[in-house]
């Protein structure tokens, strides 16, 4: 703050000097009244402002400063940024994925049933676009024709229902047989379908029959064999929950009428106890 001190001439009389002194302290005080309410107002809100000089600041227009208005650019940092996000999260699902996909069918053992599940729902593709074509890779009891359904017929079914009422318990039961060894699985499941096969192309009715329900009762046979001869808790077990599961299906060996290969059922079911007998020794 200036002080403005009142320069008196030696001219000036003594009298007159009270006035004007008055004057000129109540002119400065009227002109410097604004500076000091403001400084006073500074002090106490804690503005940095009352650091200026007030005559510098008695020139200064105070800006209001306008409303900020979002960056575009950050925004599409922002945008980038998701993109990136969700590409790495994709990334990483497709890889998960194909992980998943190359032990399936690729590592062993899971590709020995990964393959057949496969096969199984292009046999059932073909059977709907082609029907009378994929009939010939049915077995046809009793006919030249017939003997190649002895390898191909568990690939095919006659419908999406048909396939969907295999493919879950060929897994669960072929995994459970899958549980001992690849190369024993693969001797008894080929034993299975080509026995079952073989007596239902010799015994059976003379019709088209199609399906991997013989090799399914084959497994099913086996690993209740399996768990009589051994008598293993594991395989007693494994045999206990089998029946509970998959109990009901030995209803599906009793002679019908109704389009069902029963006579696949049985022999499906009679080679696989033969395939666990023979595995523990059989004869000798």
């Amino acid at each position: 703050m200036v002080c403005a001190s009142a320069s008196v001439s030696s001219h000036t009389t003594p009298a007159t000097f009270p006035v004007a002194g008055v004057l000129v302290l109540a002119l400065a005080i009227v002109t410097l009244l604004p500076d000091l309410c403001y400084a006073a107002t500074s002090i106490a809100t804690g503005s940095d402002d009352h650091t200026m000089s007030l005559r510098e600041h008695r020139g200064v227009t105070r800006q209001v400063s306008a409303p900020r208005i979002p960056s575009t650019t950050s925004h599409r940092v922002h945008r980038q940024d998701s993109r990136i996000s969700w590409l790495a999260a994709a990334t990483l699902v497709m890889g998960t994925v194909l992980s998943f996909l190359r032990r399936l069918f690729i590592e062993k053992p899971w590709a020995f049933l990964a393959w057949p599940a496969v096969a199984m729902v292009v046999g059932t593709l073909l059977h709907s676009f082609s029907g009378q074509w994929a009939s010939r890779l049915a077995i046809v009891p009793r006919t030249l024709g017939g003997l190649l359904g002895i390898v191909t017929a568990p690939f095919v079914h006659g419908n999406a229902s048909h396939l969907a009422a295999n493919l879950p318990p060929f897994a669960v039961l072929g995994a459970l047989v899958l549980r001992h060894n690849h190369r024993q699985f693969l001797a008894t499941a080929s034993f299975i379908a080509l026995s079952s096969g073989s007596l239902l192309w010799v015994l059976g009715r003379s019709a088209a029959h199609v399906g991997m329900s013989g090799v399914i009762f084959g497994f099913f046979g086996y690993l209740i064999a399996l768990a009589y001869f051994t008598r293993s808790i594991t395989d007693v077990l494994i045999a206990g929950g089998v029946l509970v599961l998959y109990g009901s299906m030995l209803a599906g060996i009793k002679p019908a009428r109704d389009g069902t290969s029963w006579e696949g059922h049985l022999f499906g079911l009679a080679a696989g106890i033969a395939a666990a007998w023979l595995e523990l020794g059989g004869f000798g």
